[in-house]
């Protein structure tokens, strides 16, 4: 396993954990303090659903990555894609903070120390 390849099972697993304990306690326990406003209560369970699956998904994936590229794909861009849609609709300074940046990072990190030369979605393009 190179370097990057560990780089990458570290960030699954942590990240994993983080969906599954974290994100996908937003809504009923932190969401009055991070949520945006107003309210969208089955929204903000669904988007959890999603996140805690995402996590499972993660923390598999964070024993050999190499198996999973298509997964780390689409974890890259649909975290991406949900960050630049959040920072667009971003009505100030603490979704920002408290939103955007994590779910950027949460596909920035995979990026960055992406381990093989090519992603799979250019492949397709």
């Amino acid at each position: 396993m190179s370097n990057k390849e560990k780089y990458l099972s570290i960030y699954l697993y942590v990240f994993g954990l983080a969906s599954i304990f974290l994100i996908t306690t937003i809504p009923f326990i932190w969401g009055d303090l991070l949520l945006w406003h107003p309210r969208n209560t089955p929204t903000e369970i669904m988007i959890a659903g999603i996140y805690f699956a995402m996590g499972v998904v993660m923390v598999l994936t964070a024993k050999k990555p190499s198996n999973q590229k298509s997964f780390i794909d689409f974890l890259i861009l649909a975290n991406l894609v949900h960050a630049l849609i959040m920072i667009i609709t971003a009505r100030n300074i603490y979704q920002i903070i408290f939103d955007v940046i994590p779910i950027g990072l949460m596909g920035l990190i995979p990026l960055i120390v992406y381990p093989w030369r090519r992603r799979n979605f250019f492949r397709v393009l």
